[in-house]
């Protein structure tokens, strides 16, 4: 990754996108209630994505003085992970930026203008920091679920309180967006397998499977 006061990964948004084109009117069928979201309690200006380190940087001191019931459905966090590019730690990644991806076009700009974000070695009243790998080997182990293409999402490390933080950003969904599919099957030590093509939605506090009413409404 190159150095300067943070650092980028970007995925390629001019690659080929993986999986079936779905258009956003095929997108995951949701109630109202379905999506209902309590207000985003963090202590940070909302209304406008955040771009620059200095706004990132604030996001990382929001989250560490939340409270855990605070992540939302803008926000996801995690303890850090001892190699990054391991299946379990891609994978856990991948699947928060599907989720996202997969937010309601309706609903997603409520917070950050739609822009959604993934905090790794942060959390609240936690701050153990994450070690991060070269920016290819990092892009190359989450592209394994996530595909090329859409999702769109860049990852930066800032430094906050003299730790490293990793910090994921993902392009707000759009109109005419395929739904986003896990590419590749992923097996934990413990557990079933999660199949090639699952999709995966982001709720308020918890990325979760699609459910079957949610599929079949």
């Amino acid at each position: 990754m190159r150095e300067a006061k943070d650092r980028h990964a970007k995925s390629d948004p001019c690659a080929s996108k993986a999986g079936p084109a779905y258009g956003r009117s095929a997108r995951l069928p949701t109630s109202q209630n379905d999506w209902q979201d309590r207000d985003l309690v963090l202590s940070i200006d909302t209304s406008r994505a955040l771009r620059s380190p200095d706004q990132v940087r604030s996001l990382i001191q929001a989250v560490f003085e939340a409270a855990p019931e605070d992540e939302s459905r803008s926000i996801e966090w995690k303890s850090a992970y001892t190699d990054l590019t391991s299946t379990e730690a891609s994978f856990a990644i991948s699947r928060a930026i599907l989720g996202l991806a997969n937010r309601p076009v309706a609903v997603a700009p409520a917070s950050f203008e739609g822009v959604g974000y993934v905090l790794v070695g942060v959390g609240p009243g936690s701050l153990e920091g994450q070690q991060v790998p070269d920016s290819a080997e990092l892009v190359n182990a989450i592209h394994r679920y996530t595909g090329h293409g859409w999702p769109y999402w860049d990852a930066r490390t800032l430094t906050f309180n003299d730790v490293t933080v990793l910090v994921v950003t993902v392009e707000p969904p759009r109109d005419g967006d395929r739904i986003a599919l896990l590419q590749k099957s992923f097996q934990a030590a413990k557990g079933p397998m999660v199949s090639e093509g699952t999709i995966f939605v982001r709720r308020p506090g918890a990325t979760e499977r699609a459910s079957r009413a949610e599929l079949e409404m």
